[in-house]
């Protein structure tokens, strides 16, 4: 295979923002709220201590979501913050509309934090178990490494993902990921996200992505998956984000 597979493969959690053949279309339990912030240039401080009076606030009227917090640590977009609740259906979010009109939490948040930011927007994603190779926990868990990626061909595109998917189980291969689709707000199509519970752990398996698929596929094929891949993909850009328990309501 080509770098750009050794590269997202081995070091990334997928977020995708297509519809594909392997992507889940019905209503399910997978659906995430993902919130992206950035603070005003020298504000990170007071946007922390005053998102942290809004996460107390949530709290004390009884949010009924789960949110995790990370902060980006490395790349362009260093310094950002994600605020994310995961393992909804679609009726979820309508739910929470309702709660959050009925406790005032926009209205709370716009007073709190939103002097503090530069920018803000969200998006609606769904998990892709039968993408994913997932770790058994995620409690010793501490850095994300992220791969976003612009498709021209996402057909193509997650077709190889899941020959690989179909590679690493066969031959019980260690590297764990995770792959959603982005269903609604966001340019990006697909995103890869690697587990690891510090940064040494983002070093690649002994065994690598390419030796993997000729291992399986043998070296012709594992060549022709790798163009098909690499054409499918327009542009791509990773950054690493660190879990902020101290900002979480969980």
């Amino acid at each position: 295979m080509k770098n750009v597979i050794t590269m997202t493969l081995v070091v990334g959690l997928m977020i995708c923002g297509v519809t594909a053949p392997a992507i889940t279309q019905a209503d399910s339990d997978n659906i995430a709220r993902v919130f992206f912030m950035d603070p005003k240039p020298g504000m990170a401080g007071q946007f922390e201590d005053a998102f942290k009076i809004h996460i107390e606030w949530r709290k004390q009227h009884e949010d009924p979501w789960t949110w995790n917090s990370y902060q980006v640590v490395n790349g362009d977009n260093f310094g950002q913050y994600l605020v994310r609740s995961g393992n909804h259906s679609w009726s979820d979010l309508d739910a929470a509309d309702a709660w959050t009109a009925r406790v005032g939490a926009n209205a709370h948040f716009a007073a709190t934090v939103s002097p503090y930011l530069e920018s803000f927007r969200s998006i609606i994603t769904e998990d892709q178990p039968a993408l994913s190779r997932r770790p058994a926990s995620l409690s010793a868990i501490t850095l994300f490494s992220i791969t976003q990626f612009d498709l021209r061909r996402p057909a193509a595109f997650f077709e190889t993902i899941a020959k690989f998917k179909a590679a690493a189980d066969q031959i019980n291969w260690p590297g764990r990921y995770a792959w959603q689709a982005g269903v609604n707000g966001g340019t990006t199509d697909a995103v890869l996200v690697i587990f690891a519970e510090n940064w040494a752990g983002l070093a690649a398996p002994e065994t690598t992505v390419p030796e993997v698929m000729v291992e399986v596929y043998g070296e012709e094929e594992a060549s022709a998956l790798g163009q098909q891949f690499d054409f499918a993909v327009r542009s791509q850009f990773s950054y690493t984000m660190r879990v902020r328990p101290d900002l979480s309501l969980r």
